[in-house]
């Protein structure tokens, strides 16, 4: 049988963060507003991050996702409400690979990047 731990606090806005975990490394949390509807919700492992944010009116305002390969690289993707979105790749220390940007009319930028998150590149477009 499985413990799940939980807890629960408010933060200096008023906001109720409950958080739970739902395996031995997985986490799952949830930031509720004074009046109880939900703001933020994320669910983690070590490999894996989901979560998304939420207006005044319960509508999606941008969600993530990011995945960690074996080898410390990881990829993550950012989705706006509007359609825009931001992915970017990183090596094992964090530092950037490549970033790409999906525009509201579906325009994809890229730019890549050394070790030292410095541009080796200008944006350029790949679509």
């Amino acid at each position: 049988m499985m413990n799940i731990i939980h807890s629960e606090s408010i933060d200096d806005d008023g906001n109720k963060l409950i958080t739970k975990q739902l395996g031995n490394e997985i986490l799952s949390f949830k930031k509720l507003s004074s009046d109880g509807k939900l703001i933020e919700e994320s669910i983690s492992s070590p490999t894996q991050y989901e979560s998304r944010t939420y207006d005044e009116n319960g509508f999606i305002t941008s969600s993530t996702r990011s995945n960690t390969l074996p080898s410390g690289e990881s990829l993550g993707t950012i989705t706006y409400a509007n359609g825009s979105s931001i992915t970017q790749e990183r090596r094992s220390n964090g530092s950037l690979i490549s970033s790409i940007t999906r525009t509201t009319t579906g325009e994809l930028i890229k730019q890549d990047f050394d070790e030292n998150n410095t541009p080796i590149n200008q944006p350029y477009r790949i679509n």
